[in-house]
């Protein structure tokens, strides 16, 4: 049997030519060719006996008829309505298998994700990750359809998707419009595949589609191949085993991350120690208040000294150094001046330090002198004691400070200012704030790291917290520290001391 259309050659009993997709009419045979007509004798020409005898006239056979075939025209091919319905759960079969080839590798991306921003770290490779799963799935859930009729779920389902308009296997562009109409409705296409009587969905009325069964494809175009099935189930397992395998290493690694900030966060906040009446007992953090009362003392010290007035002299100190108290005690002080940089209170004990002008006491090197003070009833600081000291110290680059903290109760914002604030002064090398910001214990563990006194702006060009976790009365903040050999992850144990917040642990990763 010969296609009307286009001319090929099909097997006998086919709907459908498997070249162009036109239907198989009933072609009426061609009419026999008539029997040909045999030639008429030819009779030859008689010589007459006499001479000079005129020519007999030749006989002419009349001309023989040529036979034409009826020329038919080329039936148009009817549009095919009789596909029967795709079966339920072969649809639901190869939307699942389509589901699992799409999204291999969305969960692995995602669990990566969670797990560097659990860690403080920026998720770089979790979004690279993300972004080829998305890209992934966005064009595959576009073209699946069109790739020879039958996405690789459909393959293994033994499922087609077909042109209604030329009986035709799928095509890209009726995949993309089939994939467009379902991503906007989904709940009504999954109805229409159940209520409609040919199983299809909207987007298959669009495109003027049917989800058919490869079976019945074939018994309609017998000369038909089917897509290759070997690839799909290959997909389908590596699919299977990437995601499965991606799912287990990064939901590990979200785990260890989970357990690490679970560490951190159970650390207990350092305890405010008092004494048996509710006072803050030694060692816990003053006031600004307090600092500068202590400091109004020193310097009303020195205006003593260098006024002459013993007795104003007499009323700065206790009484052990009021006995030295006399003219001439002081000689060499006169004009000097002192200037306040820096102090803490420790309990009972205030410690003031700050620098003096050259005719300082002592050699009359630039430097300074640190006072103590004690507290005597009614809250008023009295001078114990001082001592010469340094510049370092003056600028103070030891490992003792003020500890005054940021004011407030600990939140997720006092947390981030305090680091920020001592992250700053790192920079700079500001010692002093970085005493005011930091507790005893986080100065004598890292401050031979932190008080160095100089500037790295240099070579710490930034930083950005990337995240905080308050409980209950301590906080985990951890930041990303730009360096100029590489960035460097670090978090910082943030308490709630006395109505202050201070900065307490450093724990660089």
């Amino acid at each position: 049997m010969f296609c009307p259309q286009c001319g090929t050659q099909t097997a006998d009993g086919a709907r459908f030519c498997p070249s162009c997709g036109a239907s198989l009419a009933a072609v009426p045979p061609a009419p026999p060719a008539p029997p040909e007509i045999p030639p008429p004798p030819v009779f030859a020409q008689q010589t007459p006996p006499a001479p000079a005898a005129p020519a007999a006239p030749v006989y002419a056979p009349p001309a023989t008829p040529v036979y034409e075939a009826p020329v038919h025209a080329p039936v148009p091919a009817p549009v095919w309505t009789g596909w029967p319905k795709a079966p339920l759960p072969a649809r639901f079969v190869a939307s699942v298998v389509d589901s699992i080839i799409m999204v291999s590798l969305v969960v692995p991306a995602y669990l990566w994700i969670a797990a560097d921003i659990t860690r403080g770290s920026t998720p770089v490779f979790g979004s690279v990750l993300a972004a080829v799963a998305g890209l992934w799935m966005f064009v595959y859930s576009y073209i699946k359809d069109g790739l020879k009729g039958a996405s690789l779920g459909k393959r293994i389902a033994g499922l087609m998707v077909v042109n209604l308009k030329d009986n035709m296997p799928g095509k890209v562009g009726a995949s993309i419009l089939r994939a467009l109409v379902l991503s906007f409705i989904s709940p009504i296409e999954a109805l229409m595949v159940l209520i409609d009587p040919k199983g299809q969905r909207l987007g298959d009325k669009a495109a003027k589609t049917q989800v058919v069964r490869m079976t019945d494809y074939e018994t309609a175009v017998p000369g038909w191949l089917r897509p290759g099935k070997a690839l799909a189930v290959t997909l389908l397992v590596v699919s299977l085993l990437v995601g499965l395998a991606g799912s287990v290493a990064t939901g590990l690694m979200l785990a260890s991350s989970v357990r690490d900030a679970a560490e951190v966060n159970a650390t207990p906040a350092e305890p405010v120690p008092t004494t048996p009446s509710g006072e803050t007992s030694p060692g816990s953090p003053a006031t600004d208040v307090d600092v500068e009362a202590a400091a109004q003392v020193v310097t009303a010290f020195y205006t003593a000294i260098n006024g002459g007035d013993m007795e104003a002299i007499k009323a700065t100190v206790n009484d052990d150094l009021k006995a030295q108290v006399e003219p001439g005690a002081f000689e060499g002080w006169t004009e000097s001046t002192f200037e306040f940089t820096r102090g803490w209170i420790d309990g009972e004990t205030a410690s003031v330090i700050g620098r003096e002008s050259e005719k300082a006491y002592g050699s009359g090197t630039p430097g300074g002198v640190k006072f103590t003070l004690s507290k005597v009833s009614g809250g008023a600081w009295l001078i114990t004691g001082w001592s010469p000291v340094d510049s370092t110290q003056v600028e103070g680059s030891d490992t003792t400070g003020s500890s005054t903290g940021i004011a407030g109760p600990l939140s997720d914002a006092t947390a981030r200012d305090v680091v920020t604030q001592i992250l700053k002064a790192r920079q700079k090398g500001v010692a002093n704030i970085i005493r005011q910001l930091a507790t005893e214990k986080f100065l004598t563990d890292s401050g031979d790291v932190w008080l160095d006194g100089v500037d790295n702006s240099e070579f710490f060009t930034k930083f950005k917290i990337t995240a905080v976790k308050v409980s209950g009365g301590a906080a985990t903040v951890t930041v990303t520290e730009t360096w100029v050999d590489g960035n460097q992850v670090a978090k910082y144990g943030v308490v709630e001391q006395g109505g202050a917040v201070l900065v307490s642990t450093w724990t660089p990763q």
